[in-house]
C-alpha cells in the first residue's frame, strides 16, 4: 500500500492551484508515487490549508475514481470565504463544506 509521507515515496510537485481572495486558505493537488504493481502506484489528494493556523484543515483523495487516470485532475476552487472546495476530478465535480473559525 502507497502511503503519503512513508519513505521511499516520491511527491510529484505539490501545485498551489487556488487561493481564496482573503489570502488565509489556499488549496494544493498533491500526487504521490512510488514502486508497486502496476509498474508505478500514484494517489492524487487535495489539501487545503489554512495560513492563520499554519496547517492542514482539509484533504481528500481524489485517486478513487474508476477509469480515472494519475494527473486527470483539472481543478479546484476555494470559495471567496474558503468555507467551500469544488474539486473537478476526471470531468467529475465534487463541492465539499469546509469549517470556518
Amino acid at each position: 500500500m502507497l502511503c503519503p509521507g512513508k519513505r521511499g515515496n516520491r511527491t510529484s510537485g505539490d501545485q498551489p492551484k487556488s487561493t481564496s481572495p482573503d489570502g488565509s486558505r489556499f488549496a494544493v493537488i498533491q500526487t504521490f508515487s512510488g514502486p508497486g504493481d502496476p509498474s508505478s502506484l500514484s494517489i492524487e489528494r487535495v489539501t487545503v490549508f489554512d495560513v492563520t493556523r499554519q496547517k492542514a484543515v482539509f484533504a481528500t483523495d481524489i485517486s478513487d475514481l474508476n477509469g480515472a487516470r494519475s494527473g486527470a485532475s483539472s481543478g479546484v476552487a476555494l470559495s471567496p470565504d474558503g468555507g467551500s472546495l469544488a474539486i473537478n476530478s476526471a470531468g467529475v465535480v465534487r463541492l465539499f463544506a469546509l469549517q470556518v473559525q
